[in-house]
């Protein structure tokens, strides 16, 4: 499509409406007020529309399941009848979050927004401001994303200059509606989420007692379910246990990785028992374990029934370790922004290394630039700096690195 013809003028419209109008879906459906969809650059076609889908009747199904994330996710199931990721393009109601963002980068997409978000946003400090992102990545993230003008001297446009949409502007009431629907939706769900969880962990009661008092409760058998292991002495690490046991499962699991999928990486969740409830292999799409293992530790919850709070812990009081830390790449992005999301925000007081990695993907100095840059939310409110540790165990180190193929 001509971006001088009129005809592009038009298609923005239409796009930024079904956006807003699937941001106004969510909002009213009780999770967060987001919207988009993916069109064919060439034809302007709508290939698919989404509406944000992380919450359902008050609970997290899928701490994953943002806009932008759904539409690459679908773009890959879906790529062998698609035209080339340059050749289409998102529209999202919102600013993209760093999860997303890496998510969109990664797939070669190009996105376009209506409002902003200074709280998440890859864009919080201005669409030409790079800055929360690494030098690396800084180039195509211009090259790639952009922000639709505001009629009446509002906005002007901002981004790519290869964007179908560059230069075009839109009614400013899409980016109130939009604004609207996001704003609203964060107000309803501070109210309402996870009022059944127990927040603190001296309340819980320890799943492995429940193991062995009921084994055939709902609560352990899917436990079990999702991993059969739980509970064995390899997948449990009370205080005093070999300082290799650890390693043992992410070494396990990274092999099994490698051997499906070529990527050899794992990650475990462990509750504050010493539990290891959930460990598991790079998802080949996501080039990563976390996003899969987090997915999976909401559904273990969900599927364990109304007694499960009693003994699964909010993500909060979960320890994620991982055999490699964040890179300073798209998938690094996509790694440290799904834990905003895991998290659910601020982490109690003294929290510190929730997330711990036995090897690094870049030196601690630059790994804690990146993290520091990194939009309001990620840096001050969840505070990934002290989020994201190395672990300080020699041997576990070792022992890891002396096993990588």
């Amino acid at each position: 499509m001509n971006r001088n013809d009129s005809g592009v003028s038009l298609l923005a419209e239409k796009c930024a409406g079904i956006a807003t109008e699937e941001a106004e879906k969510a909002a009213a459906r009780g999770t967060f007020g987001v919207g988009g969809l993916l069109i064919e650059n060439s034809t302007g076609k709508v290939l698919k529309k989404v509406p944000n889908r992380v919450i359902v009747r008050d609970t997290v199904v899928d701490p994953t399941a943002h806009v932008e994330k759904q539409l690459v996710d679908w773009y890959y199931l879906s790529k062998s009848s698609l035209p080339l990721a340059a050749d289409m393009t998102i529209i999202c109601s919102l600013d993209p979050c760093i999860m997303c963002t890496g998510a969109i980068l990664r797939s070669g997409l190009n996105v376009i927004r209506i409002s902003d978000d200074s709280e998440c946003g890859v864009s919080c400090w201005g669409q030409n401001d790079l800055t929360t992102l690494p030098a690396e990545l800084r180039q195509e993230k211009a090259a790639r994303f952009s922000a639709f003008g505001l009629r009446g001297n509002k906005r002007a446009f901002a981004g790519s200059q290869g964007s179908i949409f560059s230069g075009i502007e839109i009614d400013p009431l899409f980016e109130k509606r939009s604004t609207k629907a996001f704003r609203s939706s964060l107000d309803k769900i501070r109210k309402s989420i996870n009022k059944d969880w127990i927040f603190s962990p001296d309340s819980l009661e320890n799943p492995r007692s429940l193991a062995k008092s009921k084994p055939l409760s709902r609560v352990v058998k899917t436990i079990k379910r999702y991993n059969p292991d739980a509970f064995s002495e390899k997948h449990t690490l009370d205080r005093g246990a070999s300082c290799t046991a650890l390693g043992h499962v992410l070494v396990d699991k990274a092999r099994e990785s490698h051997r499906y999928t070529g990527l050899f990486n794992s990650a475990c969740i462990i509750d504050p028992f010493g539990n290891i409830l959930l460990a598991g292999g790079a998802n080949p799409v996501e080039q990563t374990p976390l996003l899969d293992i987090m997915r999976k530790y909401h559904s273990l919850v969900n599927d364990a029934g109304k007694n499960g709070k009693r003994y699964l812990a909010h993500p909060k009081y979960c320890k994620v370790a991982i055999f490699f830390g964040p890179a300073r790449d798209p998938t690094g992005m996509m790694e440290v922004g799904s834990l905003g999301s895991f998290f659910e925000g601020k982490l109690p007081k003294e929290s510190r290394g929730q997330l711990e990695y036995v090897l690094p993907r870049q030196d601690a100095s630059e790994l804690a630039d990146m993290l520091r840059n990194l939009p309001p939310f990620y840096s001050e409110t969840v505070n990934l700096k002290n989020v994201i540790q190395q672990t300080q165990d020699d041997a576990l180190k070792e022992f890891c690195k002396a096993r990588i193929p």
